[in-house]
């Protein structure tokens, strides 16, 4: 066999090898899991489910028994108080101890999310506010507009970053 032909053969397979080992980790990375109860929180809240996917591997990485040093919890990473105001806020039951249960989390963490979007008139502050508080938010919104949290900042780009492959890896599996 010619060395052009060889070497053509070695860069299609290696061409071959990274489109699927980058598939693999983008399946790794960014997993889809807990759909059913994603997508019923989601329609319930009028929320698209990427930026929702998104928000938990940021908060979480989908370890619905995540605990933050501060106490947030489960997948989307609720504080017990914000969780029991969303509880209150649908009339129903507050259970702090259910607050691992990804269809319970989920729900009141979409509640919240869907309350910030609403609140800010924007998926970006509201993601900012997510993450640091709506006081801070508000405060940053009343002076000169820009997040003053280089951890929120770092935060708001990395869920928009991944709610973009989550968009692809969504519509991809819909499509099939």
């Amino acid at each position: 066999m010619p060395v052009k032909i060889r070497i053509i053969a070695l860069i299609a397979a290696i061409f071959a090898f990274l489109f699927a080992f980058s598939s693999l980790v983008v399946c790794v990375c960014y997993p889809v899991r807990y759909k059913s109860e994603i997508t019923r929180a989601c329609a319930e809240y009028d929320l698209d489910e990427s930026l929702v996917y998104a928000v938990i591997v940021c908060e979480s990485g989908f370890d619905k028994n995540a605990r933050s040093s501060r106490g947030a919890v489960g997948l989307m990473q609720l504080m017990p108080q914000t969780a029991e105001w969303c509880a209150k806020m649908n009339r129903e039951e507050f259970s702090a101890e259910k607050l691992t249960e990804p269809g319970y989390n989920v729900s009141l963490g979409c509640r919240y999310l869907k309350y910030l979007i609403d609140k800010f008139k924007s998926e970006k502050w509201a993601v900012a506010a997510f993450n640091a508080g709506e006081g801070n938010v508000k405060n940053w919104l009343d002076t000169d507009g820009k997040i003053r949290f280089p951890e929120t900042e770092a935060y708001v780009n990395n869920v928009f970053a991944a709610r973009r492959i989550y968009k692809y890896r969504l519509n991809k599996s819909e499509n099939r």
